[in-house]
């Protein structure tokens, strides 16, 4: 039997660098469970042209192509 496959994004914004901090140690913990991790700063990552409506209340900062 195969494991399936997991994968995991993990977007972070940090001006101190302690949110990347985070992101790098759950990374890490992710892998150590099988995932395949990439953690990317959150303005390095490009959302899909595709999404339709309004973002949901708590995340005003999602819009398509920002």
């Amino acid at each position: 039997d195969q494991i399936p496959s997991r994968r995991l994004l993990l977007l972070f914004g940090s001006q101190t660098g302690t949110a990347e901090d985070v992101a790098d140690r759950v990374g890490r913990a992710a892998r150590r469970r099988r995932f395949r991790c990439t953690v990317r700063p959150l303005d390095s990552y490009r959302l899909p042209g595709s999404l339709t409506g309004d973002p949901p209340p708590r995340g005003p900062w999602i819009s398509p192509g920002a």
